[in-house]
């Protein structure tokens, strides 16, 4: 009883604003707009402890402040009750924010003779394939990481830089394939077991020596897994996990760098980012994956840069790449001053 009074009140201050002008129920307003704002904040954060399935859901998280924004529109259009205005609107804000934040600068000081680092997918049936070679080596490369690099790209790119490695049988066989390409002297070392075949581990003897990893992580996919590129959530959310322990065992720097087809809204995005820098996020971090009106509107960010967090960036983004259904990213690193 002692509580009936005070929900008795409350229920009528609801009531007496839900048919209500603004003007008259900014109050009930403003209290609903934030309990939407902590409903947000409260599902994203069971979402990010649920694991793969979670990382599954973050991928939806643009829809659904795009939703929460068409039906604000729209009760406004019906003269609908502004408190779902308003409750939706913190919904939106709240999760459009999620959307944003691992966009954000995140600048360093700037680094000691910085080295020029690309990641680029080329898209292996590319019809414009010299123009989107033309487009990556405009941003001056000193390191360059190719993934779905064909034929026809490996004899450009190759007449470019005095160092290259590249999975030679995937490339002679499957026209599918990732290399590495440098200015600076190159060492290829054992890559890891239990990954896909897009990886390349290498040496790299730049002014300040480091460890590459030149990854093109297969496809995450739900229902059935068709071709050897792609793989379930579980496997993936696995696979990126086990990067992070690999390059985290090394003795020495270690930058991961390619299409890791790994959202910023990801539970392997985080780990992968924890004790490093996004090299990328020296300045405002775009979608990499154009692949379609569908796809962009899921505004993914799958192709990226990690380096030391000992080591600094500058001059980061990404650029459009000829004839690929992905923007390429570039940064310019190495230790910090």
């Amino acid at each position: 009883m002692a509580t009936a009074a005070p929900l008795a009140r409350l229920g009528a201050w609801l009531r007496a604003g839900w048919r209500a002008p603004l003007s008259s129920s900014k109050w009930v307003c403003a209290v609903i707009f934030v309990v939407g704002v902590l409903m947000g904040i409260f599902g994203i954060w069971l979402i990010r402890r649920m694991s793969w399935v979670g990382d599954l859901i973050s991928l939806g998280f643009p829809l659904v402040a795009i939703g929460c924004v068409v039906i604000c529109i729209g009760c406004v259009v019906r003269r609908e009750p502004w408190m779902v205005v308003a409750l939706f609107a913190g919904l939106g804000l709240a999760v459009a924010a999620a959307v944003v934040m691992p966009r954000l600068p995140d600048a360093t000081a700037h680094p000691v003779r910085p080295l020029v680092l690309v990641a680029a997918n080329m898209l292996h049936d590319n019809l414009r394939t010299a123009d989107g070679v033309a487009d990556v080596l405009g941003q001056h490369p000193d390191v360059l990481v190719v993934s779905e690099l064909n034929q026809e790209a490996d004899g450009l790119f190759s007449a470019a830089f005095p160092y290259r490695y590249v999975t030679v049988p995937q490339l002679k066989y499957a026209n599918y394939a990732e290399g590495v390409y440098s200015k600076f002297p190159l060492d290829l070392l054992d890559p890891p077991s239990g990954l896909d075949d897009q990886f390349l581990r290498v040496m790299v003897h730049a002014p300040a020596p480091f460890i590459l990893y030149a990854v093109h992580l297969p496809r995450p996919t739900i229902g059935r897994i068709s071709g050897p590129h792609s793989v379930s959530f579980a496997q993936f959310h696995d696979d990126v996990f086990a990067i992070d322990r690999l390059a985290r065992a090394e003795s020495g720097p270690v930058v991961v760098a390619g299409d890791l087809n790994l959202s910023d809204r990801t539970s392997g995005y985080r780990a992968l980012l924890e004790g490093r820098h996004d090299a990328v996020r020296t300045r405002w971090a775009g979608t990499t994956y154009v692949g379609g009106i569908l796809w962009e509107s899921l505004a993914l960010r799958i192709d990226q840069i990690f380096i030391p967090g000992s080591w600094c960036a500058q001059n980061g983004g990404n650029f459009h790449v000829g004839g690929s259904d992905h923007n390429g990213v570039r940064s310019e690193i190495g230790a910090c001053r």
